[in-house]
């Protein structure tokens, strides 16, 4: 080989050698470029994975925070939608406590006109999800009936759907997103990751409505237990009392409700009670419940009989503390009174009626005896004793009138009546004895006094009754002074006088038939008035006056007139 040939190939070889040598660091320069793409790559991929984490977290927040069910469920919709690059997607829970019915309570992106749509739970895709632990990848057909429509018009391929578990593991709902591209493996944990979070804020959410819901009945029962009639007290376990309604507060003869907030409830039954009966009602309380009537003392030192009741609060057996009802039984008992007295006079009445028919005759035939003996030709002692024999006769004949009287329930006629006719025609039969005995009448009625609806003669029959029960109380020297005023629906008159006054003894009796403080008396005027008036649909009431005197206080039904229309 020449010295030539062998220069050319080195040549050749050197340039072979720059050209591989080249290409080496061609190759080199683009496996650096693509080692810093992965670099800038797997870079890009931690801070989005940190700002995803970031998003996490700040979703948490929110979603904890959330008090607004539709509000947070669209937000979980559409950060679902973005995450896997979804057409929309929705948040399907049950319809209350049970699973037989879905709603879909938010929506995003395509999904958004699915919101407030409801469907049977039973066979539907969110059922599936909530029975699976894994998500699922499910063709649109899947959906079908419940979202057909709206699958065939927005073409909806494919669905994930992924369960939504609370926090102690029931299940809480179903999340439905349509048409993801991501569906890689990443995508689809991340979207379990939403899931748990929401998950986290519906717990969150059914613990404050349950809040909610459970502040709302304390407030209505605290509001029903106020407005209450009866007394309510709730006590603790050592029978202090930790609420108090008005109405109890008023029994008991308190301000405020307030003031028998801390004290033992069984201190208010009264000093009176035995240590042995509380001992037994608070055991029977206790047990179950103790109901019975006790005679309570109020803060002004007045008594009131009251029906009590005491139930005992439990929770898994153990005693919380007690719910006291206390009601005032007082008018029941004076109507209780009342109805007992009426049977009694009912009774009475019908002996008297009976009693003064046999007593008529006999009485009869003495005073007419005695009438015939006084015609003849007797000595003075002897007339003194017939002219007596007569006359009280006589008196027992008009005793005998009155039981009648008060004993018949006779027919009346009732008609317009003008109660200052009546008074004046009253007083006008008593005028001489009241002259005589220096008592003034002092009338007080209005000219435009209303008219009443009544027996003209029995009215009279009571206004003369009262009037003469004044004169005999005062004796001489005083004044009967007669008031009348119209009172709503009613006509009230008042006869009031200077004599000394109603014993307070007598008061609650005083209009009992055969009862009298006069050492004389009957006791039949006062019942006769009573009933008449009552018959009349009307009411007496009798009382002391401050200083001296007594005061009668009758109502009757005015007559209503109808004015003519304008």
């Amino acid at each position: 080989m020449s010295r030539a040939g062998g220069a050319a190939d080195l040549e050749a070889v050197r340039a072979e050698l720059e050209a591989q040598q080249a290409e080496l660091e061609q190759l080199l320069e683009e496996v650096t470029a693509q080692r810093n793409l992965l670099e800038q790559r797997e870079a890009e991929l931690l801070e989005e994975r940190r700002r995803g984490m970031a998003a996490f977290r700040a979703i948490g927040r929110l979603v904890r925070a959330s008090r607004d069910l539709g509000a947070l469920a669209r937000l979980l919709a559409n950060v679902a939608t973005e995450l896997v690059r979804a057409r929309g997607a929705c948040i399907v829970l049950p319809c209350g406590a049970g699973m037989e019915e879905l709603e879909v309570v938010g929506g995003g992106g395509i999904a958004e006109e699915l919101e407030g749509r409801r469907f049977p739970a039973e066979g539907s895709i969110s059922t599936t999800a909530l029975r699976s632990e894994t998500p699922r990848l499910v063709s649109g057909a899947e959906a079908a009936p419940v979202f057909a429509g709206f699958i065939e018009r927005e073409k909806v391929e494919r669905i994930l759907v992924t369960a939504i578990v609370c926090a102690d593991g029931r299940p809480g709902g179903a999340l439905l997103v349509m048409d993801p591209q991501d569906a890689s493996e990443d995508a689809v944990e991340t979207l379990s990751a939403l899931a748990d979070q929401a998950g986290a804020g519906l717990e969150s959410l059914r613990r404050a409505e349950e809040v909610e819901r459970q502040r709302k009945q304390s407030r209505l029962m605290v509001a029903a237990m106020g407005r209450m009639r009866a007394g309510v007290l709730i006590t603790d376990g050592k029978s202090v009392v930790r609420y108090a309604n008005h109405a109890a507060a008023v029994l008991f003869g308190c301000r405020r409700a307030s003031e028998l907030l801390g004290q033992n409830v069984e201190d208010l039954y009264g000093a009176d009670l035995p240590p042995t009966a509380r001992r037994k009602i608070r055991a029977a309380a206790l047990r179950s419940r103790w109901t019975g009537e006790l005679l309570i003392k109020r803060r002004d030192g007045t008594l009131a009989p009251v029906h009590l009741t005491r139930v005992a609060v439990r929770n898994a057996g153990k005693v919380l503390g007690t719910v006291v009802i206390a009601r005032d039984v007082t008018k029941e008992m004076q109507r209780q009174a009342r109805f007992m007295e009426s049977d009694r006079l009912a009774l009475v009445g019908g002996l008297v009626s009976g009693v003064a028919h046999e007593l008529n005759n006999p009485l009869g035939a003495i005073s007419n005896f005695a009438e015939l003996l006084l015609s003849g030709n007797l000595d003075p002692d002897s007339r003194e004793m017939v002219e007596t024999i007569g006359r009280e006769a006589r008196r027992a004949g008009e005793i005998v009138r009155n039981l009648l009287g008060f004993a018949r329930r006779s027919e009346t006629t009732r008609r317009e009546v003008s109660l200052a006719d009546i008074v004046n025609r009253t007083l006008a039969l008593r005028v001489y004895d009241q002259r005589r005995n220096r008592i003034e009448v002092v009338l007080d009625l209005p000219p435009d006094l209303p008219e009443v609806w009544g027996d003209a003669n029995q009215l009279q029959q009571v206004l003369l009754n009262l009037i003469v029960n004044a004169e005999q109380a005062i004796g001489q020297d005083g004044r009967i002074t007669i008031r009348g005023r119209a009172a709503g629906k009613m006509v009230e008159l008042v006869v009031e006088d200077t004599g000394p006054g109603i014993p307070p003894s007598a008061l609650p009796r005083l209009f009992e038939p055969f009862y009298t403080s006069k050492p004389n008396g009957t006791g039949l005027g006062l019942a006769i008035t009573h009933r008449i008036v009552t018959d009349h649909g009307g009411t007496i009431e009798a009382c002391n006056v401050d200083g001296s005197g007594a005061r009668f206080t009758v109502t009757l039904p005015r007559v209503v007139t109808n004015e003519p229309s304008q």
